[in-house]
């Protein structure tokens, strides 16, 4: 029997470049769970091989910008190979589930549990009577089963034979080589605009730090990007952390929150010598009105702290910023000198996007002028703008990059190198 697990992308403006390409770390979950039941899946990605993605089972995979196209290539495959078994996977059928039921798809597995994958795949293949819970057949009469929160980190290490492959190929902005790593599910705050919290009903469950060191010293890459939410939440995780990688050659790639920055300054130079390298902040705005808004937590006083803290520190980071569609031009204009005043070597811009499934998403519907998933990616603007026109929020938004070239080395060195790759491989 064929299995294939195809990992299933959209583009977005920036795919020209793609300053981030990495493995699909979800289908390697997978992969290892047909592993373990003694059954071969070959994963497929379009970033990296245009490859035949007919099997006797098909599961895509994909993030919220992928749902249209993952419908469309579920009725493809049913209409090309009929028996065909099509799986729908990933965080966004997870959560909105209920906009893949009208498709071609024969089951959606709405749990986060890998169990109850594996107790679907051992029904399909050896005919198992298990209940694949968390599971929905939209073509049975059952229906949908309870999907229930796992409570502890399931012990499965994903499959990395696909990584090995793609290894060369992979990159997180200048550096590459970059393998994925996760150690929780879920988020611990409450910022209203996150979609993570959504995932595993909202339940946040991790594991030690020790567990996640013993798979990456499994694996051969030059860098690890823990893709948690947040990786570390208090003083005592940051101990267990260190405790767990003193002595170790890790470069790390972590998300932080800018509080924990900035109220611990005296664990800095031990996370970073215990392999931290680059550290991912979710600054958002720097006006104490839209972060009360987002339910960030703290004021932006803190956000200019942590920076602070980070360059007392030697510790690369880049901030993440959102505009809120309540920007006007001197919301623009003032995050440019917020970036110039302190100095921020690395930024990127994001505009505020409700997505759906979580409690925004409820309260901006209304005015939602963008249905499109495929805008959903936190580039384009989906809400009308309240102080400017679309145009000129997008035209001011597009300024913002401008900056970002001509005021950040590290920008400019990414696209100039980007640019040398495509002529070198053009040329051959």
């Amino acid at each position: 029997m064929k299995i294939i697990l195809k990992k299933v992308r959209k583009k977005t403006p920036f795919s020209w470049i793609d300053p981030i390409k990495v493995e699909p770390l979800e289908l390697e979950y997978l992969k290892a769970v047909l592993e373990d039941l003694g059954l071969e899946g070959e994963i497929c990605d379009d970033l990296y091989h245009k490859e035949n993605s007919q099997g006797d089972i098909v599961i895509l995979n994909g993030y919220n910008t992928a749902r249209n196209q993952m419908l469309l290539e579920a009725k493809q495959i049913k209409d090309y190979s009929p028996k065909t078994i099509v799986i729908g996977s990933g965080v966004d059928v997870q959560v909105n589930w209920a906009l893949y039921e009208g498709g071609a798809f024969d089951y959606l597995v709405i749990s986060n549990r890998l169990s109850d994958f594996k107790d679907l795949i051992a029904h399909l293949v050896f005919k198992k009577q298990t209940a694949y819970k968390g599971v929905l057949d939209l073509n049975g009469d059952r229906a949908m089963l309870d999907s229930e929160a796992i409570t502890t980190f399931e012990s499965v290490t994903p499959s990395r034979a696909y990584f090995k492959r793609i290894k060369h190929q992979t990159r997180y902005l200048l550096y590459e080589q970059v393998a994925l790593v996760k150690r929780s599910h879920s988020c611990p705050y409450a910022c209203d605009f996150c979609f993570c919290k959504q995932l595993n009903k909202g339940q946040f469950v991790s594991r030690s730090y020790e567990g996640l060191k013993r798979e990456m010293a499994d694996i051969q890459a030059d860098y690890f990007w823990v893709v948690d939410d947040v990786f570390i939440h208090n003083a005592v995780e940051a101990a267990a952390f260190i405790e767990a990688f003193k002595n170790t050659a890790f470069k790390m790639i972590v998300y932080l929150r800018a509080d924990f920055i900035a109220n611990h300054p005296e664990l800095m130079k031990a996370l970073k010598e215990a392999g931290i390298i680059e550290v991912i902040i979710g600054f958002e705005s720097i006006k104490a009105s839209v972060l009360k808004t987002y339910n960030k937590g703290y004021a932006p006083d803190i956000n200019s702290k942590a920076i602070a803290v980070l360059k007392r520190s030697q510790l690369s980071y880049t901030a993440l910023f959102m505009l809120d569609i309540g920007a006007d031009y001197a919301d623009f204009k003032a995050l440019r000198q917020y970036i110039k005043q302190h100095q921020i070597p690395n930024y990127t811009f994001s505009i505020f996007t409700p997505l759906r499934g979580t409690d925004l998403y409820d309260v901006y519907e209304k005015d939602i002028l963008d249905f499109k998933c495929e805008h959903y990616d936190f580039l384009h603007l989906v809400l009308k703008p309240l102080k400017m026109s679309q145009l000129a929020f997008r035209l001011a938004f597009i300024g913002l990059f401008v900056f970002q070239f001509f005021q950040s080395q590290s920008a400019r060195r990414f696209i100039f190198k980007r640019l040398k790759e495509s002529l070198k491989k053009a040329s051959n």
